[in-house]
């Protein structure tokens, strides 16, 4: 742990939400602001589809899923600040990438059988705690008794034009942003409308419209409610207090209401709508 990290509590923490929110950047950095590891799990999804498609099974051949399932090996490598997936022991991390395999591990992470088969490996991931999970069900299914849930979203269009840019500068060749938007939106479909673990926020997840934000303040308001004057077990989103007393947080404020729904800092009021219910904890 360097000097810049913050010591806290053995937390686990939770941060889910659609592609191109901003999970990953803001996950990796709270983690490395908290000395955590950081755990992609949504990694592990595609790294079982890449197998799949490698080994030509469909993604909705569960017979086929369990076979891959039980005769591959997957797992987490940390070099420094990187976190490497291991297919059979060798380095995956770009190949998961592809628009190829995104749009088969969103087929492929509604199979039930796949699900299953990846809840033991991420639960043994979070047992010691002091870990940063992201995904879409972290909150819901497979953490539900977390220490701290986040909910990360964003307009639909910036989530499509953060990740366009974001293959773009990694690829010479690449899909056009119209092609980005109408394969994200489809991804968002299929993740919310799935029978097993659709992504929705958890109720008592903090819930963030990253929109008007910068990674910075992102992080910060996360790291806030980690590590500072607002004990844990007292952030918005905890079980044991439905919302904070209003003084003294980084969430507080007295800006209007914005177009989403959410101040113009981009935080949801208790008053606001939701989803889970009008007793969900919001920012």
């Amino acid at each position: 742990m360097n000097a810049d990290e913050i010591h806290s509590p053995a937390l686990l923490i939770t941060i889910d939400g659609p592609a191109g929110a901003g999970k990953t950047t803001v996950s990796r950095a709270l983690a490395r602001q908290l000395g955590y590891r950081y755990i992609d799990t949504g990694a592990l999804y595609r790294g079982i589809a890449l197998a799949a498609h490698d080994a030509g099974i469909r993604p909705d051949d569960d017979d086929g899923l369990a076979e891959l399932c039980r005769r591959i090996a997957l797992d987490f490598k940390f070099e420094g600040d990187d976190l490497k997936l291991m297919l059979d022991n060798e380095d995956v991390s770009d190949r998961i990438r592809t628009p190829e395999v995104t749009m088969m591990a969103s087929a492929v992470s509604a199979r039930p059988v796949v699900r299953q088969h990846l809840l033991d490996i991420q639960r043994a991931l979070g047992a010691a705690k002091k870990a940063v999970f992201e995904g879409r069900d972290m909150g819901t299914v497979v953490f539900p008794d977390a220490d701290i849930k986040f909910f990360l979203d964003a307009d639909p269009n910036i989530r499509a034009n953060r990740r366009y840019e974001e293959l773009k500068a990694k690829a010479t060749s690449h899909p056009s942003a119209d092609e980005v938007a109408k394969d994200m939106a489809r991804r968002d479909k299929n993740d919310s409308t799935r029978k097993t673990a659709p992504l929705k926020p958890a109720r008592d997840a903090i819930r963030i419209d990253s929109t008007p934000l910068n990674i910075d303040q992102v992080r910060m308001g996360f790291g806030g409610v980690c590590t500072t004057g607002i004990r844990p077990d007292l952030a918005w989103g905890c079980r044991k207090r439905p919302y904070p007393s209003r003084g003294g947080s980084f969430f507080q404020n007295g800006s209007k209401m914005g177009s989403h729904g959410t101040d113009s800092n981009g935080f949801y009021p208790p008053t606001s709508g939701h989803p889970e219910g009008k007793n969900s904890p919001k920012i």
